[in-house]
């Protein structure tokens, strides 16, 4: 699968002409325009893909604490031995 490129100016995805690209697209990319390319910003999924362990642990941990201060749960721990934690844990062999 490969993202789609559209037209910094218009952002047109080949439904109409601007003036700077004329609706030259093919395959979902703009062929032969003046502008910039820009990628269309990737789906939640695809960037938990692309995210690190560490980034992983760390986002995880972030909106745990989150929902924990919602519901009024007492952290009794740091971000940091969570994260740690939570980090060792993504590193062991899956169970299925």
């Amino acid at each position: 699968m490969t993202l789609k490129e559209y037209c910094a100016s218009c952002k047109n995805e080949g439904s109409h002409k601007c003036h700077s690209c004329m609706g030259k697209y093919y395959d979902g990319v703009l062929q032969g325009a003046p502008t910039k390319y820009i990628k269309k910003p990737q789906a939640n999924a695809d960037r938990i893909r692309a995210m690190s362990d560490e980034e992983l642990a760390e986002d995880y941990c972030k909106t745990l604490l989150k929902v924990m201060q919602y519901f009024g749960i007492k952290n009794t721990g740091t971000l940091e031995d969570a994260v740690r934690a939570r980090l060792e844990w993504l590193k062991q062999p899956a169970e299925e």
